[in-house]
């Protein structure tokens, strides 16, 4: 893994993983070669229709212009459409929102959002104040980059109804830090109390202190 390959974003020219389908920079699609396989196809066929007209005579030469100019039009509005279809994945896939099942990465960290749920205690000595509860999100890190990076549950933020949360630390797994080495994975989870009839439940990562980046990771049981 030390020796990833990447490449080039096509769009914002940033470095990224040879592998990424989306740029973490500036989340524009990077495309694959099925569009140039039909590009080709379509040239393949417009060249084989002008090839063929040379032994016909001259209405039908006339009849195979036509024909090619048609073609050629095809071929123009094929590009078009598919340049369409692109541009219309693009925003399907730029997403504002995460949800369990999800996947999100940058240049450095790949984080998968494993699965979420209510937490109960059975230690009567730790509940949840009345008219809360214990919330859980737990998450899968990788270290995607080229050098060793940090995650730690620190990174995470809670809001119910717009309201910030506080975290709790009661269960085993939580209050996780870890420096991951390239290729070296985690597995974390966060924990919140949280009103019992909040509607609307968020989970704010902070990939990045020195930026103002929030990845919204959203719960649901």
């Amino acid at each position: 893994m030390s020796n990833q390959e990447t490449k080039l974003c096509k769009h914002c020219k940033t470095e990224i993983p040879a592998a990424a389908k989306v740029c973490p920079n500036c989340r524009k699609k990077q495309g694959g070669i099925f569009k140039w396989i039909i590009i080709a196809v379509i040239a393949l066929i417009v060249i084989g229709v002008a090839a063929g007209g040379g032994d016909d005579d001259k209405g039908t030469a006339k009849q195979v212009s036509n024909t090619n100019t048609a073609e050629s039009t095809v071929a123009a509005n094929d590009v078009s459409t598919i340049a369409q279809a692109e541009t219309v994945v693009e925003e399907t896939e730029t997403k504002d929102k995460y949800y369990v099942g999800d996947t999100w990465e940058n240049k450095y960290v790949l984080v998968s959002y494993d699965e979420c749920g209510e937490y109960v205690s059975d230690n009567q000595f730790i509940q949840p104040k009345d008219g809360n509860k214990y919330i859980y999100a737990k998450f899968t890190f990788e270290n995607i980059g080229k050098s060793d990076t940090t995650v730690g549950s620190w990174d995470f933020d809670c809001y119910a109804d717009g309201f910030a949360c506080d975290a709790t630390y009661v269960g085993e797994d939580s209050g996780f830090s870890q420096t991951l080495s390239v290729g070296r994975k985690i597995n974390g989870s966060v924990y919140f109390e949280v009103p019992k009839d909040a509607t609307e439940i968020e989970f704010e990562y902070s990939p990045n202190f020195l930026t103002s980046e929030k990845i919204v990771f959203v719960y649901s049981e």
